[in-house]
């Protein structure tokens, strides 16, 4: 039986584009009365941005946020540029209310884009797309230095427990305020957050201590990552880790270069491949060869599994990003009350 709850639990349908990047969106409305829009969803980030009704450079769609049309609407002038670095967004800062279905937050601060640009990217449906939701749990690192939307929602009191929970395998939802039973088996396996980094752009993101990663069942092929910072993203499906360690793992795991893709191997091998396992915060989590792979079709028929680790490409860099080729392998729970990062292997269920 699921937990009762006084205040609103939110089960919220995560779609998956069908490209092999593997980002996820989801709705949500904002103003008075409300406008709907199809957001990604970022983790990694406070900031949320959606584009507006005079947004001269954006990609084809017709859902444009209109302040006029919004009787809780706000303008504070505040000019803002967003650059992601494959994704740049710039406009003003505006205020509204925000609502996913049914809970809502009131005056929550976002860029109202009027240039957005994606570049190098093959995303499908970006019709479909409004915008970008962020959901990290602080606001250090933020260009707008508001908090995110999680944030306010724990701030206005308006979940019973501030946590978000997340299934990225079909079919893919995010929960605001419970943590769903129903998708798991056996005790959720818990990390402390830390945002104690010098990395500026990890500042403020879903972050814990990594210690060593495992190729092969215990003992294995020890890898250390003492001193490296986990930080965990939706944006990317890859899992970036430093460059000499990700070239040695898919030298070791025999992936090959071949034309325009990422290193990959034929998908039928890989039930010969090994396991691999991320020691974070001294608890395991170990990934599948279907899991840290992605298939990638070059053609119609012929579909390559690429490797979803990858060189981070930044020199000195303290840090490791898992994507969510690495999320999707668990049932993710992010909670600000205990300030602590949990993962179950993910059930293979329908949710009703």
């Amino acid at each position: 039986m699921l937990p009762s709850f006084t205040k609103p639990s939110l089960y919220s349908h995560l779609t998956k584009n069908f490209t092999h990047e593997l980002v996820y969106f989801t709705e949500i409305s904002i103003g008075t009365p409300s406008q709907t829009f199809s957001v990604l969803l970022d983790i990694s980030s406070p900031e949320t941005f959606v584009t507006s009704i005079n947004c001269k450079k954006c990609y084809p769609g017709d859902t444009r946020y209109d302040s006029t049309k919004s009787r809780s609407s706000t303008h504070n002038g505040t000019a803002l540029e967003m650059d992601y670095g494959y994704l740049y967004a710039s406009g003003n800062v505006t205020a509204d209310d925000f609502n996913i279905n049914s809970i809502q937050v009131k005056g929550q601060p976002f860029l109202e884009a009027t240039t957005v640009q994606l570049f190098g990217l093959s995303w499908d449906d970006l019709s479909l797309i409004h915008g970008m939701l962020g959901l990290a749990p602080s606001n250090k690192g933020s260009t707008l230095h508001n908090p995110s939307l999680f944030v306010s929602m724990a701030s206005q009191d308006v979940l019973d427990q501030n946590v978000l929970s997340m299934r990225l395998r079909e079919p893919c939802g995010i929960t605001f305020g419970s943590v769903d039973s129903r998708l798991f088996t056996g005790d959720i396996t818990r990390i402390p957050l830390t945002n104690r980094t010098g990395n500026y752009a990890l500042n403020g993101t879903w972050q814990a201590e990594t210690r060593y990663m495992t190729l092969g069942n215990e003992p294995g092929l020890r890898m250390p990552l003492a001193g490296y910072t986990a930080s965990f993203s939706t944006l990317t499906a890859f899992i970036f880790l430093p460059d000499p360690l990700a070239v040695q793992i898919i030298e070791m795991l025999e992936f090959e270069d071949i034309m325009f893709l990422p290193p990959s191997v034929e998908c039928e091998k890989l039930k010969y491949l090994p396991d691999i396992t991320f020691n974070l915060a001294g608890k395991n989590f170990t990934l599948t060869p279907y899991d840290y792979t992605i298939e990638w079709p070059i053609e119609p028929g012929n579909v390559r599994c690429v490797s979803a680790i990858m060189p981070f490409g930044i020199e000195q860099n303290e840090s490791i990003v898992l994507g969510s080729a690495f999320l999707r392998a668990f049932y993710s729970v992010f909670d600000l009350d205990t300030n602590t990062i949990g993962c179950k292997s993910a059930l293979s269920t329908t949710i009703v």
